[in-house]
């Protein structure tokens, strides 16, 4: 095998590595759980429920925060060729508490609540902000078989020195996952 060969199987492992003391050093300060009150929703429907802090080292945290952030994901077909792109549409956060002093053994739960918002009428008026033009492109483009998925996560986040503790737990669309700006925005919590 070539020198370069070795290189890249050393850069490989060494960020695997890496990801992997990362995730533990995480785990030993503690974790956080997002547990939901509700598991269908609607657009203007509260989301809320409770994050479960669990800590094992001692934490002298500066916030913790709930955030809902929507993803917008459309694959599209331009000159023969399937295009996929993702862009942010929506991040929501809300405090939950300030700066506290956790010790090991904490076990603390705190609630949250978020509002959901109407993302597909969003989309729309984002689309045709650019006048009679953009309306006319995004009912083209949602008929010619252009493809959006909005890709929905709740994360909590315990911002502290050091390492911060987050979590993520992704919420699904309704249906087939793939939504127009016309369809349905409910959607349901994915159990894993």
């Amino acid at each position: 095998m070539e020198w370069w060969g070795y290189l890249i199987i050393a850069v490989v492992g060494g960020t695997f590595l890496g990801i992997a003391v990362l995730w533990v050093a995480r785990r030993f300060k503690g974790n956080i759980k997002i547990n939901m009150n509700r598991n269908s929703m609607i657009p203007g429907d509260k989301m809320g429920g409770d994050l479960e802090l669990t800590i094992r080292k001692p934490i002298e945290s500066n916030h913790l925060e709930a955030l809902l952030i929507i993803q917008e994901k459309v694959q599209e077909r331009r000159d023969g060729q399937n295009h996929t792109r993702t862009q942010e549409i929506y991040r929501d956060k809300v405090r939950i508490a300030d700066g506290q002093v956790y010790k090991a053994g904490d076990h603390v739960t705190y609630p949250f609540e978020l509002t959901v918002p109407d993302i597909g009428s969003d989309t729309q008026n984002r689309s045709s902000q650019g006048g009679i033009m953009g309306t006319v492109l995004h009912a083209i483009a949602s008929n010619i078989g252009d493809r959006r998925e909005y890709i929905w996560e709740l994360e909590a986040r315990l911002d502290a020195p050091g390492l911060d503790l987050v979590t993520t737990k992704k919420l699904n669309s309704s249906g087939s996952g793939f939504m127009s700006s016309r369809t349905s925005n409910s959607f349901s919590i994915n159990a894993s």
